[in-house]
This record gives C-alpha cells, sequence and structure tokens, in this order.
C-alpha cells in the first residue's frame, strides 16, 4: 500500500516505538497515534462490541472463566467488564508471554513460554483444524492450564486474536 516501515531498536520494545510513533507524528501534519496502550477507547469499543456477542452467543450459558492475551489491554478489559457486568463471578486471567511484566488488575495471570504457545499452535492445527497464531497458542494453554483447576462443566471464554499465516514462512507446521 505504500507505506514506509521504519523499525525501532528492539531492545527499547514498546515504550521506543511508541516514542517514535510520536515523534514522526510532530513532523506530519494531520497525523494521529491512536495510542492503544492509554486510549480509552480501545477497551471501550470491546465493552460495547466483542463482550455482548459472546454473551449473545452463549445465552444463559454460566461463563465461569474468561481467559484472554493481555496484549494492549483493550480487548482483555473491555470484554472482562462485559462479561462481569452481566456475570459479577466470572473469573478473569490475563495470558501474557514469558518475561514481560503485566500492569493490570486480574484474578490470575498466567504466564505462557514461546514452546508452549507454539505447541498448541500445532497440535490447534493437527487436532482441531485451526491455524492460529503464537497469541492464539498462548491463550489456549492458559486456557487448558485454567480448565484443570475448575470443576467439571466449567465454561471457560478464550479469544484467538490472531492466524498463523504471519508464522508459514517459520516452518512452524515442520
Amino acid at each position: 500500500l505504500g507505506a514506509e516501515i521504519i523499525n525501532t531498536p528492539s531492545a527499547l520494545g514498546m515504550t521506543g516505538a511508541t516514542k517514535k510513533a510520536y515523534e514522526l507524528a510532530a513532523q506530519v501534519p494531520g497525523s494521529y497515534v491512536p495510542n492503544q496502550f492509554n486510549n480509552p477507547l480501545n477497551p471501550a469499543a470491546y465493552q460495547r462490541t466483542l463482550g455482548p456477542e459472546i454473551l449473545a452467543a452463549l445465552g444463559a450459558e454460566p461463563i465461569t472463566a474468561f481467559v484472554a492475551g493481555a496484549g494492549t489491554g483493550g480487548t482483555f478489559a473491555g470484554t472482562a467488564k462485559a462479561l462481569q457486568a452481566a456475570q459479577p463471578d466470572v473469573y478473569t486471567v490475563a495470558v501474557e508471554p514469558a518475561g514481560s511484566i503485566l500492569n493490570v488488575r486480574v484474578d490470575q495471570v498466567q504466564t505462557i513460554s514461546d514452546d508452549a504457545a507454539f505447541s498448541e499452535v500445532k497440535r490447534a492445527a493437527r487436532e482441531l483444524g485451526l491455524l492460529i497464531g503464537s497469541s492464539s497458542g498462548a491463550a489456549l494453554a492458559a486456557s487448558l492450564a485454567v480448565a484443570e483447576q475448575l470443576p467439571a462443566h466449567a465454561t471457560i471464554v478464550t479469544i484467538f486474536p490472531d492466524g498463523s499465516d504471519r508464522y508459514l514462512s517459520e516452518g512452524i507446521y515442520d
């Protein structure tokens, strides 16, 4: 689409990328930085859309736990808020990659290694026909760990936010 890719040093992480985005926005008239980490519209969108969609899909089925990646916080926080508004006892579990430092209020944090996430990516493809990405694999691994802690017939809701298409060239299914 003609975009110019500007990489920032990996060592600076998201903080460096965000800083660079603001520097560029200051130089380009009409620019906008959505700042999904701090923008209240990010979780609000999921609270208005995905949360109610999940509740409608499940009907009267009580949700025992909601397990989802922490990411920027928007999907997790907004969906959790909508689910807990309808069912206050929903147990919330944020999933983060190993090495991450999470700063959100949740009932539990599941830290999932890359190896565990990609193991679930392969298993989901092989056994379920689902071509999910590593964030989804981490959510699946965390959901399975949470399931071991819950009573039989508990309902766990999770979100698969990515597909495996961007990993195909990496040979993840070899």
